[in-house]
């Protein structure tokens, strides 16, 4: 996908903001769970992101 292209942009723009969004509802999780579950949806937010 040619990242100059308007719909490229748009959908970049949208997964940061929703990776973000993630990455600051994940902070209020327990803490217990903190290594497994919130390492993994931290990842694939990032993922997301690289694969728009």
């Amino acid at each position: 996908m040619d990242i100059t292209s308007q719909p490229a942009v748009h959908s970049l723009q949208l997964a940061v903001a929703l990776a973000m969004d993630i990455y600051h509802v994940s902070k209020k999780f327990p803490k217990d769970k903190s290594y497994s579950l919130t390492t993994q949806i931290r990842k694939s937010t990032r993922y997301v992101c690289l694969n728009t």
